[in-house]
């Protein structure tokens, strides 16, 4: 399995700059949540969240947790997975996202639930869950966040033989991490993200036949790594 840097924790993107997510969120929801809607009479509701606290206007940090932790562990049923999926698309509107916070945790939770969907098997809708996830941070400063999602989504892409579409996200990706370490190159947190993307676009050259450019990708992240020097402790 291609994994390089899945389970960050993303609190910390909060102050980061991110821009409105595009509308197709929408897409196919219409008939998640008509499956919703059975999924909670069958429950009788008991897993009935809003994540939109509709008196602020903005996200109930308490029902996110609730949410984000259910996700987190896994070994969710398609009918509970139909209901947070229906919430978080709901959650999406709370008023208009404003919050750079609300927005940071709405991504968070939609990167969790195409996790879910794809231990489940659905993989078109995983796919659909990373693009409007990655939409919301796409032009946040935090790099790792960023670099894990297009990883995840980068292996769903090849999971449904959509070669091409794999590798353009390990190439953004790659790209994403340069940019970080060529603005501090000396920077051992700059350093070790575009190591890992380099090692990571090697791996998905590799899995899609480009077998020079995974070659070339091993040796640049050498290169880099002999860049800059060891350090022990607390390094910046």
């Amino acid at each position: 399995m291609i994994c390089r840097l899945k389970n960050l924790p993303v609190f910390c993107l909060a102050l980061c700059a991110i821009s409105f997510a595009p509308p197709s969120f929408s897409c196919g929801l219409t008939q998640l949540n008509a499956e919703v809607s059975a999924a909670q009479s069958a429950n009788n509701g008991v897993h009935a969240i809003e994540l939109c606290d509709a008196s602020h206007g903005r996200i109930n940090v308490h029902a996110f947790r609730t949410v984000r932790d259910r996700l987190w562990s896994g070994g969710s049923s398609r009918s509970e997975l139909l209901e947070w999926d229906a919430e978080i698309g709901r959650a999406q509107t709370c008023m208009g996202m404003v919050s750079i916070g609300d927005r940071v945790i709405v991504s968070e939770l939609m990167r969790l639930l195409a996790h879910n969907w794809a231990v489940q098997g659905d993989l078109s809708r995983a796919d659909q869950l990373y693009a409007n996830a990655y939409a919301l941070i796409k032009n946040a400063n935090n790099i790792l966040e960023k670099l894990a999602l297009l990883q995840d989504w980068s292996q769903i892409e090849i999971r449904l033989g959509k070669k091409e579409e794999a590798v353009g996200l390990a190439r953004l990706q790659t790209e994403l991490a340069r940019k970080e370490f060529d603005a501090a190159p000396t920077s051992h947190f700059a350093l070790d993200a575009l190591v890992s993307a380099l090692k990571f676009q090697a791996d998905i050259f590799q899995a899609t036949g480009h077998y020079r450019e995974a070659q070339a990708s091993q040796e640049e992240a050498q290169r880099v790594t002999a860049t800059v020097p060891s350090c022990s402790g607390i390094c910046q």
